[in-house]
């Protein structure tokens, strides 16, 4: 009997449970619901690209807005920077970068002014020191002149490139695969120095 009485105890208790919830189901629970996004996420690791889009620049360019940059943020009044080591980075067929690095000393000091879609960023050089010889903007060849001297004739690549110009000479790297991979030339005359695999 006592059996009994506990197995209808038990058999009450789970009716009761169940009616509660199934009252949840049917009666209009839309007054204490809040509004649910229901667009999908894609969980996981995604690459994050940058500051925007892709823009690129010319040497020119960016050369002009490195000196009001640089002006504007250290308030002075440099009548030209001069540059002793620059490198394009990303640089295409026709001689825009996405990205120019100007060495520029400061007294005794180095920095490096790095112009890219986000502005100007000056990092202190501490490293093996600038080139001595500074860089004549007014009479270097163009990026694009020298990307068409090094793929003239059968020669063909469209980049991206890395191109560097110090003491006198444009050195540009081509992409991996490329052969060759190296052109060393002259940067007021354009003469070819050297290549290398």
């Amino acid at each position: 009997m006592v059996l009994m009485r506990c197995i209808k105890s038990g058999i009450a208790a789970c009716l009761v449970v169940a009616l509660c919830l199934c009252a949840g189901c049917i009666f209009d629970s839309s007054l204490n619901q809040t509004t649910v996004n229901k667009t999908q996420v894609n969980v996981g690791i995604a690459p994050v690209n940058g500051a925007g889009p892709y823009v690129i620049y010319s040497f020119e360019d960016a050369a002009a807005a490195v000196q009001r940059e640089y002006e504007s943020q250290f308030n002075t009044s440099h009548k030209d920077l001069r540059f002793y080591y620059v490198r394009g980075e990303n640089v295409d067929a026709s001689g825009l970068a996405e990205r120019w690095t100007f060495g520029i000393r400061e007294g005794e000091n180095a920095s490096m002014l790095v112009y890219d879609p986000s502005g100007m960023v000056r990092i202190p050089w501490t490293g093996d020191g600038l080139p001595s010889g500074e860089i004549a903007t007014g009479h270097i060849l163009s990026p694009a002149k020298i990307i068409a001297l090094s793929y003239s004739g059968n020669l063909t690549a469209d980049g991206p490139f890395v191109l560097e110009i110090s003491e006198g000479e444009y050195t540009l790297s081509a992409p991996p695969g490329s052969v060759p991979r190296e052109f060393i030339f002259n940067a007021t005359t354009g003469e070819l120095i050297a290549t290398h695999d």
